[in-house]
């Protein structure tokens, strides 16, 4: 989680709501595989940690709008996929 935090660049996240602490907990074990994270914009970065909120706020519908509509995290998490498949396979 910590690991995570520092790439967003919130290193105070231990000082936020339990429900942020929450969704950050359980959100950080697949951020923390996007290789180049630390090196997204600020612009990416900041729509990111609003997801990880709306991930822990009361209406799911809010945080699916904004995964939806982030770019750069869903072709990362697309790449994740498509890795841990490959990784997966039997060799032939």
């Amino acid at each position: 989680m910590q690991q995570v935090a520092r790439s967003l660049g919130i290193p105070g996240w231990q000082g936020v709501s339990t429900a942020d602490r929450m969704a950050m907990a359980r959100l950080s074990p697949v951020l923390v595989l996007i290789p180049d994270l630390a090196r997204w914009t600020p612009a990416e970065k900041r729509a990111l940690v609003r997801i990880i909120k709306a991930k822990g706020a009361h209406r799911e519908s809010d945080y699916v709008r904004l995964l939806r509509g982030h770019a750069r995290l869903s072709r990362a998490l697309v790449d994740l996929a498509r890795s841990a498949r490959s990784s997966a396979s039997p060799a032939r």
